[in-house]
């Protein structure tokens, strides 16, 4: 017996697009969730090594992350473009630098709150351990592998799922500040840290944001791979440690970065208020 899509198909009507409710998002968020977990469950059984191997859990995740993907766009996505599903679209190129800006200035609001929150609900000195461990690159391999996978792969299945998929989908339906808050909230939510979920909010939420502007997932994507790119240069290079009770950072450090990161959201906002482009790429979010 054929579904409808496979009737369609047969007798020349375009796939059925079937819309991405709230509901529907959410679902789609714990399967792919669920599916990393398990996949990572799975391989730690296999290879007990696994458990302090970043690379391994980031494969999962992205596996994970791609097959929920193909699931979704084939139960939502019609006669789509897979470039308009993802909101891979022009826009204004400053958009880029100051993705790339808003990446690297991020990180001072996000350890702040970082901080913060530890000294309510602290990390256990096993977890931070084991975080270290993961991070740590003392061979060839480690010092290749784990920059392509937290600083290229994990990044890129997130921004296709969360800021593509997630956004697109329920921004045709629903108001601009709900959809970016939702996304926000299960982009924090993913990582699974109850310490690091205000922090990953609001990391989730400048991004968000900056998807929505621009109307294309192309500068939230640069932000994102400078954000983590950050600590992994400071990680190899001796800059950043796992410590619990970490240095304060000086008080113009934290101030200039939070100012700076305001103003590069400003910016991004103002710009989108005058761009051509950005209004065209928005445009395309609503039909």
């Amino acid at each position: 017996m054929l579904d409808d899509d496979s009737e369609d198909r047969l007798s020349g009507i375009p796939p059925q697009e079937r819309p991405l409710s709230v509901v529907a998002a959410v679902l789609w968020f714990v399967v792919a969730t669920a599916g990393a977990m398990t996949l990572i469950a799975v391989t730690h059984a296999l290879r007990p090594g696994a458990q302090t191997d970043i690379v391994n859990a980031v494969a999962c995740q992205a596996i994970a992350y791609f097959a929920t993907i193909l699931l979704a766009v084939r139960v939502h996505g019609g006669n789509r473009a897979l470039a308009d599903i993802f909101a891979l679209r022009k826009t204004h190129p400053i958009f880029f630098l100051l993705g790339g800006l808003l990446g690297v200035c991020l990180q001072i609001p996000a350890e702040l709150l970082q901080r913060l929150v530890f000294r309510f609900l602290p990390m256990d000195p096993q977890s931070l351990e084991m975080q270290s461990e993961m991070l740590r690159m003392d061979s060839l391999v480690s010092r290749i592998m784990i920059p392509i996978v937290v600083i290229g792969l994990g990044p890129f299945v997130e921004e296709l799922f969360f800021r593509g998929l997630l956004f697109g989908g329920m921004r045709r339906s629903h108001g601009v500040g709900f959809t970016c808050f939702m996304v926000a909230v299960l982009f924090a939510g993913a990582h699974g840290s109850i310490q690091l979920f205000v922090p990953l909010l609001v990391i989730g939420g400048a991004i968000t944001l900056v998807r929505a502007v621009s109307g294309s997932v192309g500068p939230g994507l640069v932000a994102h791979f400078c954000f983590n790119a950050i600590p992994i240069l400071g990680i190899a290079f001796g800059w950043i440690r796992f410590d619990s009770d970490p240095t304060p950072l000086p008080w113009t450090i934290s101030v200039g970065g939070v100012l700076a990161t305001m103003l590069i959201l400003a910016a991004f906002v103002m710009l989108s208020l005058r761009s051509q482009a950005a209004v065209r790429a928005r445009q395309e979010d609503l039909r």
